[in-house]
């Protein structure tokens, strides 16, 4: 019982971990809709239901048991798994810490088969009328291991881990109607759909949409599709980079990297890619078995699924018409070259200083600076405009370059700070309202934030 208990420990850390194990399963018996509800950010309750294949009298006795699974049947099953669950670990490490009631049909036998557990106690097996499916209600998580619940969090925080795995989960299967209900409050009601792109205006709304474009790219056996950002579009974090590996979601670290890759130079800095990219790639390619909650995964070869992704997206990216580079690449910095060494002196005259020619050769320059209107001689004394970003000026002292988003970025801190300090907000009606689509996570952040905002 001990050893049992550490094991679900590894397996089940939080609710959270609970909902992911049982959806998973559900997606496995190819339902096509799940429904999920929830007492006390998971804490209390957590049921889920679904239409999928069921379980016969036999099978539903013999899925409490350890390492029982009918996902793989031989070693080399191992290396070609294209589940989502095959380790037999989760209705094992979930009623050891937590009361269960599972209720399941699969459709051909007359009734249905009920199966009630405290920890690793049967409470009760009996034949129940039940529609094809099955039912996994969990309550009072933990409720034998004290000094594990003692570390979850509020039911807020519980909740929105739980809301951002079903986002995750519902954009990977469009094809499946998923629901979540907390309390008396349904969350939302995904209803099937066709395609990934109606999927990602369902859940976040036409506004991210359009500012997506499409990545489809395909090499022999391995292909990356889905969407991803229209530069300069850009999100204020990493929080809209999903990837899914064989339709698993997934961290790794050079799927990452190859994203912001690709996208250097196109963004602004402080702004990231919104992704959601699914990779398909040979079972025997990667390994999904690097830890017990499957949410990591290691590459045979990392460096060609590195090329896949950044030439997938650069070439999608440069297919844009009108999307140029806003930072440009080390090459790019310079915009000119010297063809010979030596210096160059900046000569203040009467009018706008210039750069002088060398006495010897030529230099040849590109547009480096786009001149501003003629101003008075004063200092510091702007020069021009770089890249649409910098401000180059000079002083007595030297040369000055400024970050004019920067600069204006503090100059309105100061003057909101000057605001605040005086209490005194200026407010202006709209004429029409300013909706704004938010996604259940951001609802959630929204009303946690609601009487701070009010």
């Amino acid at each position: 019982e001990i050893s049992l208990k550490i094991a679900a420990g590894e397996v089940i850390e939080r609710p959270f971990s609970v909902v992911k194990e049982l959806v998973e399963n559900s997606l496995d018996a190819s339902a096509s809709e799940i429904k999920v509800e929830l007492l006390s950010g998971g804490k209390n309750l957590v049921k889920v239901t679904d239409n999928g294949h069921g379980m016969r009298r036999e099978d539903a006795k013999l899925c409490f048991e350890r390492h029982s699974t009918s996902k793989i049947r031989s070693v080399e099953d191992l290396s070609l798994i294209a589940t989502l669950g095959f380790r037999g670990e989760a209705l094992p490490s979930i009623s050891a810490v937590s009361r269960v009631v599972l209720k399941t049909s699969d459709g051909k036998e007359e009734k249905g088969t009920l199966i009630e557990k405290e920890g690793e106690k049967i409470i009760q097996t009996s034949d129940i009328a039940f529609p094809l499916g099955t039912s996994v209600e969990v309550r009072d998580l933990f409720f034998n291991l004290p000094a594990r619940e003692k570390f979850l969090r509020s039911d807020r925080s519980e909740l929105n881990l739980i809301v951002k795995f079903m986002t995750f989960a519902s954009i990977a299967y469009p094809e499946v109607r998923f629901s979540l209900i907390h309390g008396k409050r349904q969350l939302f009601d995904y209803p099937p759909v066709s395609s990934l792109k109606e999927r990602i205006f369902q859940v976040f709304g036409k506004s991210l949409l359009e500012r997506l474009l499409e990545i489809d790219y395909k090499e022999d056996d391995r292909q990356l599709y889905g969407y991803a950002s229209l530069p300069p579009a850009g999100h204020r974090d990493r929080t809209l980079q999903l990837f899914y590996v064989n339709k698993r979601p997934v961290r790794d670290r050079t799927l990452l990297a190859a994203l912001n890759q690709a996208y250097r130079g196109f963004l602004e800095k402080d702004r990231y890619a919104e992704a959601f990219l699914f990779l398909s790639y040979p079972y025997t390619e990667v390994d999904i078995n690097v830890h017990p909650a499957k949410a990591e995964v290691r590459f045979k070869d990392s460096r060609p699924v590195f090329q896949l992704v950044y030439r997938s997206i650069e070439q999608a990216i440069l297919k844009e018409k009108g999307v140029k580079k806003i930072y440009p690449t080390k090459e790019e910095e310079m915009g000119f070259r010297m063809e010979e060494k030596g210096r160059f002196r900046i000569e203040e005259e009467r009018g706008a200083p210039a750069f002088m020619r060398g006495k010897e050769r030529q230099r040849e320059w590109k547009d480096l600076f786009t001149p501003l209107a003629k101003q008075e001689e004063i200092y510091p004394h702007v020069l021009g405009q770089y890249l649409d970003i910098y401000i180059v000026a000079c002083s007595e002292e030297g040369l000055i370059i400024v970050d004019q988003h920067n600069a204006h970025e503090r100059i309105l801190f100061e003057k909101y700070e000057e605001i605040d300090k005086e209490k005194k907000w200026p407010q202006k009606l709209a004429l029409l309202p300013i909706l704004f689509e938010l996604s259940p996570s951001q609802l959630l952040s929204f009303e946690n934030s609601q009487a701070l905002l009010e």
